[in-house]
């Protein structure tokens, strides 16, 4: 819980916790990882925001941790990781994103 409350304030962003649940399975970035995904938005961004459908077409780190496992025939694929990036992009938006 220390990542979610590093200044041990009593409380915890519903961003950063809603974030830690969608990739609880995932591997935490390392500072090279963050700063090449932070590149790679910045080239996708478009006046300087990056838009829902840039978002979760953009690779990241974490695509093959939460991507769903193939389902038996006959089933609708279900795209984990597109939706869990539709969440994050959702649940961040409002956020100032210009500058990275």
């Amino acid at each position: 819980m220390q990542n979610l409350d590093p200044q041990s304030t009593g409380s915890i962003s519903f961003k950063a916790l809603a974030t830690f649940c969608a990739l609880y399975d995932a591997p935490i970035a390392d500072e090279m990882t963050v700063e090449s995904m932070k590149e790679t938005l910045h080239q996708v961004a478009n006046n300087g925001a990056v838009g829902r459908e840039e978002f979760v077409e953009t690779p990241f780190w974490f695509d093959d941790y939460v991507a769903s496992e193939p389902m038996q025939d006959h089933s609708v694929y279900f795209d984990r990781a597109r939706m869990i990036k539709e969440l994050l992009f959702y649940i961040n938006k409002d956020s100032q994103v210009k500058g990275f």
